[in-house]
């Protein structure tokens, strides 16, 4: 690699030390020069710099590599938001579950409320109809590109609707 830089111009020479935990796959198999030993890095794969030289036109950057493991990935990050907004509509669902068990879902009533007490057969139909309106209304605000909830107004837009 240096020969190749040292033809005059400005050049700049990565040297990369891999250890065992932040080797990159071999690309020798797929590539059109397999005698250059390409490397393909893993995700969130960093390049710490050991040490820099210049020899002649040519930038030397010795440098070590570090896979951070415990980070998020790019696309966890994108999806926070998404995922927060997903766990606040199962909370929901959960909630309203609760309240359809029983009698408590009576406490809906308007206090004061001279509507005729219903038969136990119609308040399992209003329950069940109730649940899965709620239920596909809660769905459907989940049912988006999860980057999408990266926008402020999106986001709030789609906590009010759930």
């Amino acid at each position: 690699a240096m020969d190749y830089a040292s033809n005059g111009s400005l050049s700049t020479v990565l040297e990369i030390h891999m250890g065992m935990v932040d080797r990159g796959a071999d690309l020798s198999v797929l590539s059109q020069y397999p005698l250059e030993r390409e490397i393909c890095f893993a995700p969130l794969t960093g390049m710490e710099v050991l040490s820099t030289s210049v020899s002649g036109s040519v930038l030397l950057i010795k440098t070590r590599l570090n896979v951070n493991l415990r980070s998020l990935t790019i696309e966890q990050v994108i999806a926070k938001r998404h995922g927060m907004v997903k766990e606040m509509c199962e909370n929901l669902e959960h909630e309203v579950r609760s309240i359809l068990t029983g009698d408590s879902w009576k406490s809906l009533m308007p206090p004061g409320s001279t509507v005729d007490p219903i038969s136990d057969d119609e308040a399992a139909i209003l329950r069940q109809t109730v649940q899965e309106v709620t239920f596909a209304r809660l769905q459907a605000v989940t049912k988006h590109d999860p980057q999408a909830f990266n926008k402020d107004a999106f986001l709030q837009e789609k906590i009010a609707e759930a």
